[in-house]
């Protein structure tokens, strides 16, 4: 008995060692990190997202000051996410082509369950920062995008004129949230070949030029108060009197504009929005 204990085991290596018996199915998937200079939106006409040629420019070394006074508590450096300009366009999950123009795929219920969700997703706790800055600012520049308002043009023109006549700006953000999503946990769930929509995702995900957004750092609780070197215009100040939404260019990111006295005008966010993110890319082994 006591031979029959010691050879099981060494036959049991020999076969898996030597004969190429079956053993555990080894990940076919391994995730390489795409370099911004991968990435190239120059010929992208929706302004969502940072082109790749300004992405040196003004707003993104604006946003980089921002970073750096606050990504310190999430033990995020600089090269862990790139700059990729205000928006809420894409998400966490989606797969994208190296122009960041179109969506193929969505991490969400529609392929994956509950369970392999709770796993592949990791939203982060909201931390606060309470970055403030007083300054003259080109508020659109920081925001990469031109604020519209989509119903009134003349608004539009009106608020991009005032705000253009302005002695500061007081820039406050009140939070950061890093998301990730567990490239490891999304080549275990994909294992699972014999499910049809997972497959095809797998597919998607492999194809030539195809990237994934694996991070996402959030703006939370943005505003800005904008004095001007003269008194708001009366038919803009009556406007602003009432809510009135303004949309970051294409962003899908919106600021609630109001006035907050005869010289001021404020811009509060609606909603979170991303600044900084990461892709990868999968390959086959």
């Amino acid at each position: 008995m006591k031979i029959k204990h010691v050879l099981f085991p060494l036959l049991v290596t020999f076969c898996l060692l030597i004969m190429g018996c079956p053993g555990p199915k080894k990940d076919d998937l391994n995730f390489k990190e795409v370099t911004l200079a991968e990435i190239d939106t120059t010929e992208v006409t929706d302004t969502s997202l940072l082109a790749a040629k300004n992405v040196s420019g003004y707003a993104a070394k604006y946003w980089g000051r921002v970073m750096k006074h606050c990504m310190q508590s999430l033990l995020l450096k600089k090269k862990d996410a790139d700059y990729l300009g205000p928006s809420n366009t894409l998400g966490l999950g989606t797969i994208t082509d190296e122009n960041l123009d179109i969506t193929y795929r969505l991490v969400d219920g529609n392929t994956f369950s509950d369970a392999e969700l709770n796993k592949i997703i990791k939203l982060g706790a909201s931390t606060l920062c309470q970055f403030e800055i007083s300054s003259d600012i080109d508020i659109e520049a920081i925001m990469n995008t031109k604020l519209s308002i989509k119903s009134d043009d003349d608004l539009s023109l009106g608020l991009g004129t005032a705000i253009k006549n302005r002695r500061k700006v007081n820039f406050n953000v009140e939070s950061w949230q890093k998301d990730e999503l567990i490239a490891g946990e999304l080549r275990d769930a994909l294992a699972d070949e014999s499910n049809p929509k997972k497959k095809a995702f797998k597919e998607d995900l492999l194809k030539e030029g195809r990237i994934i957004m694996t991070r996402l750092i959030r703006v939370k609780g943005f505003s800005a108060d904008i004095e001007l070197k003269n008194d708001i215009p009366a038919e803009l100040k009556a406007k602003l009197s009432s809510e009135v939404i303004a949309n970051l260019g294409n962003a899908d990111a919106t600021v609630k504009v109001s006035v907050v006295n005869n010289k001021t005008i404020r811009l509060k966010s609606t909603d979170d929005f991303f600044i900084y993110g990461k892709f990868v890319k999968a390959e086959k082994l």
